[in-house]
């Protein structure tokens, strides 16, 4: 599964990104709201 942390503070969103990619999640980061929906684009436009 993979998952988007759209966080501002990048410790917080490192933080989390690492535990689940411990559990074997695919992680992206983005720490600004308006990358992040570009991220998440293509998703949306399949």
């Amino acid at each position: 599964m993979k998952i988007l942390i759209i966080e501002d503070e990048f410790n917080i969103a490192d933080a989390v990104a690492t535990r689940l990619k411990e559990e074997n999640y695919d992680v992206d980061i983005s720490t600004d709201g308006v990358d992040g929906l570009i991220m998440l684009w293509p998703i949306f436009m399949t």
